[in-house]
């Protein structure tokens, strides 16, 4: 579809200027959602705005895999310049109509870390989302795929946190001003807990996370980072 110049207003600058340095045209790579009034992008056009600005991936992460039920999710990091992001992608027989539910979490998690690190995830939704926006899907439905992923998030977290009880103790412990542990405690078992067992306990609180708003807000600071080295 051609985009009207009302509508080219609400694109963001860099997607516009990212696609532009590909010399793809943006009614092709682009597309505003009927139901919903979205706008997705597709695929084939995230790969190459990703691959002309050099964004790495590291080797994706299988955290829920139940083939006979062709549900799998999976965690992505990619990096650009400085820049870190990570995203889970997720398929099931809720939200992937497709036989290769591997390929299709790998899609929505590298598609989610690449409009991330672009800044503009929320604006702009690839087209490997686009099924989430369909309003012919039952809210019976819609509901139970958002639970069954918040119950996947919550039991991976439960796992992290059995296997790294003391770890996490010692965060927690540092973070609150224990006697028993500094800061430094805290930033060094933080890092020993390793990416996989951050990226599962990462939970807002509100969503049932063990670590709070505070604890959360002190480990991405500058002086958490810099405390592991005291």
């Amino acid at each position: 579809m051609a985009f009207s110049a009302e509508q080219i207003k609400d694109v963001p600058p860099i997607l516009i200027e990212s696609l532009n340095d590909i010399k793809e045209n943006l009614s092709n790579a682009l597309w505003l959602h009927k139901q919903s009034g979205k706008l997705i992008i597709k695929h084939y056009a995230l790969e190459r705005i990703a691959t002309d600005k050099g964004i790495k991936f590291d080797p994706p992460i299988v955290i829920e895999s139940d083939i006979a039920n062709k549900s799998v999710a999976l965690s992505v990091t990619a990096h650009l310049g400085d820049n870190s992001e990570w995203s889970i992608g997720e398929a099931s027989s809720y939200n992937c109509q497709m036989n290769y539910p591997y390929a299709m979490a790998e899609k929505r998690a590298k598609d989610r870390v690449i409009l991330k690190l672009l800044d503009i995830h929320g604006e702009v939704y690839s087209q490997e989302e686009a099924d989430d926006f369909d309003d012919n899907r039952s809210e019976l439905a819609k509901m139970q795929e958002r639970l069954d992923f918040v119950l996947l998030k919550l039991s991976t977290q439960s796992k992290a946190i059995r296997d790294n009880i003391d770890e996490i103790a010692t965060i927690i412990a540092g973070i609150g001003d224990s006697p028993d542990c500094s800061l430094g405690d805290a930033a060094r078992a933080w890092i020993e807990l390793g990416e996989e067992n951050q990226k599962a306990i990462w939970i807002a609180p509100s969503k049932g996370g063990i670590l709070t708003t505070k604890e959360r807000e002190t480990i991405q600071t500058t002086e958490f980072r810099e405390a592991a080295n005291g």
